[in-house]
């Protein structure tokens, strides 16, 4: 049994090691940087000013101030103008231009010494958004930027040469401080994460000026490898391997709780979104979870307080927290709380009520998992989690209601799978009115959950297990209950996650899980289901054997193929289909089942038909339609190149002229890329130009055609003769026509026949119009 002690209030032990390995892990960056930068000129050009000078002046600069426009704030979901929090004047991007052409490059370059400062390994771009001009006293209070853009992670400002004082971006992020400056005589940057708190101090003389940039990396991109092979990892996997091999019953965590350094939104969160610190620690944590048995979430925990407030605060009152240096927190565009105009956490003068919840739990590809988890807080393996700065959303006096105070935290979870069940199904055991409707919406977000985890570790017993269980309450509870009686709201699942749990069901080579699932299908399985199984198949997880008891699922298979044959795809059948059915023989043969079995044969023959119609199709046909395009030129040469060009009934025309005149319709008639030959006649003098209209485009489509039907012969024989004309029937021999193995001469054994234009008759020697253009 782990041993513990008491230490401060709380358990230690493998708690108390596992807090120390985790806070043991380090970013190679930080929250801000700053640095200096070239003297590299941007050429600015400003509407309706011209270009600025640097540098700038103070004509130009009162210029530009009359084109700028007073730069606003967001506070929850307003964007609000108010002097007394934000005093900036701004210019859009649609009002300046940055004509230097190597200047995007130097942006690249400041870029690259971000990344490095801040630990980022991944590509970063920038993405301009704001020219901004602080006067003497312009500033902006304490606040986060919003993520303006995908992949936003951090805000970048270029310091432009202009002369000041003051203006300096004091930061703050868990308990560190930094002040950074732009230079006042040169080019400079400054940088922070978009969550970390920061403030424009007063601007005491001059004019400070900068561009600020959006600075994000590709929202869709692998975040760096963690390394496994630093003495911290090595030392993290060892804490959490004994914990792990601990018997359940014996184990001082169940599950455990670590908070997150950095702030993000219930919308943004996921393994993708994290930075720095946050970042290194929960890919490392992934990483390991590949070799133990480990689940890792992440999550939006909160702490929510009720009790008397000391009062309600109008902005120009003192703050009653005056005491404690707190930022303010505006989140500009985004209603994610508010901590006041005064910038203070809120401050109950007594507490009546303590409850923590984790709000949000998702899977680290920011997949909704499940709501309104209750939280024990000896599950949090920070000792004074919530005594950090957070987040708050806060409710003042509400008729017979006092104020309420809650404060957000994220953090990243970590729950041995041996105990995924009890963690996962405690939730749905919550009661009253309000929890009923909540457990059964996290039923289906469990299922769904387990179900996608299971495609990766499809011999994952513990999930397995956890998944039938759970899929069996909730198609028990589901059923139909005599009059009069009393069930749980109904929960429906959405038709992808019945057939997610079909393939867990199948993987977990349970018939009678198969069956249950399958009963569940209320529709045609979708052609990512046939993906699913081929690639199975093919790398030997799956076999038809696999379901080879379980007669309803052929049936299913049956209708499901026969309706969505006539749409397959022609570039799925040799990656998909046809393997399918050479796998589909094999087990018919390996289990004594007629391929003429009806679902068996409207399987191979709806693939087979539309293998044949939609890959191969009918001997592709023009139109028959003689008329061209004309060249564009009035010569006279030209004049009778192009009546032959647009007369229906002419297809060769024949130019005597010398090789000037020949040259020159040669280029007219390429220029114009008129569907012709035209080559010269070398007989005579002048010599013959000799126009003749072609289809070059159905000439190229009648090669590739010819080219599928001979492929698709070649498969058709991998079948047995015997078979397929048993799944044909009466069609076999048009059919097989199509590929050349039949009577049939390229067009569809069945159905009518699509009308074609007729055919011009071949014209003799003496019908060919000859215009001739010979020098009198």
């Amino acid at each position: 049994m782990a041993t513990s002690t008491v230490d401060e209030g709380g358990p230690v032990g493998i708690k108390k090691e596992l807090r120390e390995a985790l806070d043991a892990i380090v970013s190679s960056g930080t929250f801000a940087s700053q640095g200096r930068l070239p003297h590299v000129d941007p050429q600015i050009k400003v509407q309706d000013v011209g270009a600025i000078s640097l540098p700038l002046q103070e004509s130009q600069l009162r210029q530009m101030m009359k084109q700028a426009h007073q730069a606003p704030y967001g506070k929850g979901s307003e964007t609000l103008v108010d002097t007394a929090v934000r005093n900036t004047l701004e210019l859009n991007p649609g009002q300046f231009e940055l004509s230097n052409p190597n200047w995007d490059n130097y942006i690249k370059r400041a870029c690259t010494c971000v990344a490095r400062d801040l630990g980022v390994d991944s590509p970063v771009s920038a993405e301009l958004y704001k020219m901004l001009i602080y006067e003497k006293g312009a500033m902006f209070k304490p606040h986060t930027d919003t993520e303006k853009a995908p992949g936003m992670f951090a805000t970048l400002v270029i310091g432009l040469p202009s002369p000041f004082e003051g203006g300096e971006v004091a930061v703050k992020h868990q308990g560190k401080k930094m002040v950074l400056t732009t230079l006042q005589h040169g080019f400079s940057y400054v940088s922070w994460y978009s969550d970390v708190v920061h403030e424009i101090l007063a601007v005491r003389s001059g004019y400070r000026w900068v561009l600020t940039y959006n600075l994000c990396i590709d929202p869709s991109r692998p975040c760096p490898t963690a390394c496994l092979h630093t003495d911290e990892a090595r030392h993290l996997h060892r804490i959490l391997k004994t914990w792990l091999n601990q018997n359940t019953a014996e184990r001082e965590l169940s599950h455990a709780y670590y908070r997150l350094d950095h702030e993000y939104t219930k919308a943004n969160i996921s393994l993708n979104a994290l930075k720095g610190r946050d970042l290194a620690s929960v890919h490392l944590l992934k990483e390991i979870s590949n070799d133990l048995n480990m689940e890792i979430f992440l999550a939006v925990i909160a702490k929510g307080q009720m009790g008397p407030c000391r009062y309600e605060e109008p902005y120009s009152r003192k703050s009653y927290r005056s005491s404690r240096s707190y930022f303010n927190i505006y989140l500009e565009n985004h209603n994610a709380g508010y901590r006041g105009r005064s910038g203070a956490i809120h401050a109950l003068e007594q507490i009546i009520n303590t409850s923590y919840e984790v709000d949000t739990l998702v899977g680290l590809d920011g997949c909704e998992v499940m709501e309104s988890m209750p939280l024990k807080n000896d599950n949090v393996l920070q000792m004074k989690c919530f005594d950090v700065d957070p987040q708050e959303d806060y409710m003042g006096y509400q008729g017979n209601f006092g104020p309420d105070a809650t404060h957000w935290y994220r953090a990243v979870v970590i729950v041995p799978r041996d105990s995924i069940a009890h963690f996962l199904k405690v939730p749905t055991e919550r009661s009253g009115p309000y929890t009923e409707s909540t457990c059964q919406g996290n039923k289906a977000l469990m299922i769904g959950y387990l179900a996608k985890s299971l495609a990766h570790t499809p011999d994952d017993q513990f999930l397995i297990k956890t998944l039938k269980d759970l899929c069996q309450e909730v198609w028990t509870m589901s059923e139909t209950g005599p009059p009069g009686s009393s069930r749980p709201p109904r929960v429906v699942l959405p038709e992808a996650v019945i057939t997610k749990v079909l393939q867990a069901a199948i993987i977990s080579k349970d018939p009678d899980f198969v069956k249950d699932a399958v009963g569940r299908l209320e529709r045609n399985l979708s052609p990512d289901f046939f993906t699913w199984v081929q690639e199975q198949t093919a790398v030997g997880l799956i076999t038809f054997d696999t379901i080879k008891d379980i007669g309803s699922i052929v049936g299913i298979l049956s209708r499901t193929i026969c309706s969505h044959a006539p749409a397959m795809e022609a570039s799925d059948f040799h990656s998909l289909w046809l393997p399918f059915l050479h796998h589909l023989v094999r087990f018919c043969e390996a289990n004594s089942i007629p391929t003429s079995t009806p679902d068996y044969q409207r399987i191979f023959a709806a693939i087979l038909k539309a293998y044949i119609n939609n890959y191969v199709g009918e001997r592709p046909s023009h139109d028959g339609n003689y008329v061209r395009p004309t060249v564009g030129h009035g010569c006279a040469d030209c004049i009778s190149l192009n009546r032959f060009l647009s007369d229906p009934a002419q297809t060769v025309g024949r130019f005597s002229v010398n090789q000037k005149r020949r040259h020159h319709l040669h280029l007219r008639l390429d220029a114009a890329k008129i569907d012709c030959t035209h080559e010269t006649e070398r007989i005579g003098s002048p010599q013959t130009l000799v126009v003749t209209k072609s289809f070059p485009r159905h000439e190229r489509d009648s090669a590739a055609w010819g080219k599928r039907k001979a492929e698709a012969g070649v498969k058709l024989l991998d079948f047995n003769k015997r078979d397929l004309t048993g799944w044909f029937g009466e069609e076999y021999e048009g059919l097989m026509g199509m590929v050349g193995h039949g009577p049939s001469s390229g067009r569809r054994p069945a159905g009518p026949v699509p009308n074609r234009p007729t055919r011009p008759r071949k014209r003799k020697a003496a019908d060919i119009d000859v215009v001739d253009l010979r020098d009198d």
